[in-house]
């Protein structure tokens, strides 16, 4: 049976994904000064979830959540980014 910390720490992994995903794509499409310590506070989200399902025991929920939150919104950006046209459409007709 599945408990509550098993849950607790597959939300916080999938949070942790979700908000990996979003902010490599910011720092990716806008550099700034703030650029670099983002990617230090990002991984360290990362790292302070990872560790402390680790000490709850469920680190593979964890692991789990954030894997599946990273690579289906990262997945969604690309998707999302390919998707859209950034030229209008012409229409060429011969006269």
């Amino acid at each position: 049976m599945i408990n509550l910390m098993t849950c607790v720490c597959l939300a916080a992994g999938l949070a942790a994904g979700v908000l990996h995903a979003t902010m490599l794509w910011r720092a990716s499409s806008r550099h700034t000064a703030w650029t670099p310590l983002l990617g230090m506070l990002r991984l360290s989200a990362v790292a302070t979830v990872l560790v402390l399902a680790a000490f709850a025991g469920a680190i593979l929920a964890a692991a789990t959540g954030w894997a599946i939150g990273f690579i289906a919104l990262g997945a969604g950006f690309v998707i999302g980014r390919n998707g859209r046209s950034t030229t209008a459409p012409t229409i060429h007709s011969e006269k």
